[in-house]
């Protein structure tokens, strides 16, 4: 028998401690169903997405289920889209999958923030896991291994999604607001990989050497000032300096807000706008003069979507972030780890992560 805690919510609000809970239960390993897995947490990160959806700024429903093996136990909403967990157990009918083997879920909005979960093979999901990590060949650490779905994942698609024939030979260019995401940090080693170059703009920060010498260390051509990239000037007379003849094309923001302007105005002819966030809660800015002479496009990008709509794309590019940290393209990031020691509350651990998680990428360790 195991003991299963959950962060669990069933309203949501912008007091997020407020409708968090700590949820328990229990499984009995000898009572899987031929067809059901039972995998260990081991590191669930906190993502900006996950308490966005405490407060209810998706406006989605909440996916009640069951938490334990107790058919008759409330069901509730739990945490968290991301992980890593190791597989302890299987019914007799799953063949596909190893004791031992790291995994994350294929599909999204299962809920990781929880000690055990159980996984059922069905017709409709015959591969509901996906292998980062073999016992026998170790390749990811934990930290990587938890956070591969979501930054290195919508890194690769932003990058290989809406440019399909980048210029090897280092004329390319994508310019980027929010330079310092972990999204980014990701998006510049691969740009540099495929020596396609990259602006970013980073706010002002006491710190500001610091960040641009890692930025500019994992593969970040150039990084500015947000303060300076937002002026008319930096246009004219800054990023013809920075590019020579070379072409931005591709402009992406994860902000919203006043950076955008001028990132589409530094897009050259035929470029590519993608937004795929709106942290700063401002609106998209371009203008509809340099669109007509320019002719580049506005998309919008969301990997939950792409997932959604084709599982199978999570799966691919899974496989491709992989092959990536095998060719060491990645350089390690920084994260800080909170510890779950069995006995801890695991709700008080993610509040604590969720008040810090502004000084850096948080990761849930479970003991």
């Amino acid at each position: 028998m195991v003991s299963v805690s959950a962060v669990t919510y069933t309203e949501t609000s912008k007091d997020i401690p407020s409708v968090l809970k700590n949820s328990t239960s229990e499984i009995n390993p000898s009572k899987l169903a031929p067809n059901e897995i039972l995998i260990k947490a081991l590191g669930t990160p906190i993502n900006p997405s996950d308490w966005k959806l405490f407060e209810g700024s998706y406006k989605a429903p909440i996916a009640f289920k069951q938490i334990g093996q107790d058919p008759d136990a409330p069901k509730v909403a739990v945490g968290g889209n991301e992980g890593v967990f190791s597989i302890v157990a299987k019914g007799d009918d799953v063949s596909t999958y190893n004791i031992g083997d790291w995994v994350i879920l294929k599909l999204t909005g299962f809920g990781t923030w929880r000690t055990y979960a159980i996984v059922a093979v069905t017709e409709d999901n015959k591969d509901p896991l996906i292998v980062v990590l073999k016992k026998e060949s170790p390749l990811l650490t934990l930290d990587e291994a938890s956070t591969i779905s979501t930054n290195p994942s919508t890194a690769y698609q932003l990058f290989t999604y809406y440019i399909k024939d980048w210029n090897n030979k280092g004329n390319d260019w994508i310019v980027t607001n929010a330079g310092n995401s972990f999204v980014n940090k990701y998006l510049f080693q691969i740009a540099r990989h495929f020596n396609v170059k990259t602006l970013a703009t980073v706010r002002d920060k006491p710190n500001w050497n610091d960040i641009e010498k890692e930025l500019t260390d994992l593969g970040a051509t150039v990084v500015v000032k947000e303060e300076d990239f937002v002026k008319e000037s930096f246009i004219t007379e800054e990023l013809p300096k920075i590019i020579g003849d070379g072409k931005v094309r591709l402009a992406l923001d994860s902000l919203g807000g006043p950076t955008t302007l001028n990132l589409t105005n530094a897009l050259s002819q035929e470029g590519t706008f993608v937004n795929y966030g709106a942290l700063a809660g401002g609106l998209v800015l371009f203008s509809p003069g340099a669109q007509l002479h320019k002719n580049f496009e506005l998309k919008s990008y969301w990997l939950t979507r792409n997932t959604r709509e084709n599982p199978q794309s999570k799966v691919d590019t899974v496989h491709e972030v992989l092959e990536l940290f095998r060719q060491k393209v990645f350089k390690p990031v920084k994260f800080t780890h909170y510890d779950y020691k069995e006995g801890d509350n695991l709700r008080d651990v993610f509040v604590r992560g969720i008040e810090n998680s502004k000084n850096g990428k948080i990761v849930v360790v479970y003991k």
